[in-house]
């Protein structure tokens, strides 16, 4: 992860602003100036719009990128109409007075973006803004394995965010009652995948899957409707929106790999149940591949 501290001229007497991005990250040449002009209008906490390089070099890059696109109209959403919206990995931006207010970045956290978020949000009532026109791109993660190995992480950084900062977050008097309610709401779907374990065990000793079927079709249709709607955004080759064949096939794409955190989360919450030891965190290799330019030419 680097770490870059600017003073943009345009906030004057604004305190600097810590920007961190993953070592594999591009920017563009405009990010800056984009980024400012939220602390500009008053932001104090903000994360940029993720992007995939190399987004057309197969199934799984693709089906990342989509998942981006998705996570990033879910959570602008969850901004624009009051909710306790977070940070992502790539691309965090903050202002350091809040950063040393919070106590800075904590080393034993799996997942740093939401556990920072959740302490600002607990401490200062401060909610992330999203950005749509300040863009970080990343690599994508390129073999089965290592994205397996990912996603556990995030599964069980996102189970020790719930039970060490949930309940600050949910009693916090600086939060408005709209964003408590709607950081519960978001940490609740992790019970929906051991809910589905919980159904797949009944169906085996029962032999009546109607419920397990029921439970996985509701979830890969809601992620499909919120993956139709976030594709909006994305643009085909000629640079105008995609067309309702393409929409339509990424959205299956991308509702089919959201159904990995079935699988993932289950396993997440056992190893933290059941594994002894410190905490290791298994860093993403990286081949240093990938153009913004192009990347955004091909959509």
């Amino acid at each position: 992860t680097a770490t870059t501290e600017i003073s943009p001229l345009s906030l004057h007497d604004a305190l600097p602003i810590f920007i961190v991005v993953d070592a594999d990250a591009r920017l563009e040449s405009s990010f800056l100036r984009h980024a400012a002009g939220y602390f500009a209008a008053g932001a104090n906490a903000v994360t940029a719009r993720r992007r995939i390089l190399d987004a057309g070099s197969g199934w799984l890059a693709g089906a990342q990128a989509d998942e981006q696109t998705l996570d990033g109209e879910l959570n602008r959403g969850r901004w624009a109409m009051g909710g306790c919206s977070e940070f992502r990995g790539n691309g965090i931006m903050i202002r350091r007075d809040l950063l040393a207010a919070a106590g800075g970045w904590r080393a034993a956290a799996l997942t740093e973006d939401i556990d920072l978020s959740s302490r600002i949000a607990a401490l200062a009532g401060e909610r992330v803004a999203w950005a749509l026109d300040a863009e970080v791109w990343e690599e994508p993660v390129r073999t089965a394995d290592r994205l397996w190995r990912q996603r556990l992480r995030w599964a069980e950084g996102a189970f020790r965010r719930a039970f060490e900062h949930g309940p600050a977050v949910i009693t916090s008097g600086r939060l408005p009652i709209a964003a408590r309610l709607d950081f519960l709401a978001y940490v609740s779907q992790l019970a929906v995948p051991v809910v589905v374990v919980g159904a797949a065990v009944s169906a085996a000793v029962t032999g009546r899957r109607r419920s397990l079927v029921s439970i996985i079709a509701g979830y890969l249709s809601v992620s499909a409707l919120l993956g139709w709607d976030a594709l909006r955004w994305e643009c085909g080759r000629d640079g105008g929106p995609l067309g309702r064949c393409e929409r339509a096939r990424r959205t299956v794409r991308v509702s089919i790999f959201n159904g990995l955190w079935l699988v993932v989360v289950p396993r997440a919450l056992a190893d933290l149940v059941f594994r002894r030891g410190p905490i290791r965190y298994t860093k993403m290799e990286h081949d240093g591949v990938g153009d913004p330019v192009a990347a955004s030419a091909d959509g």
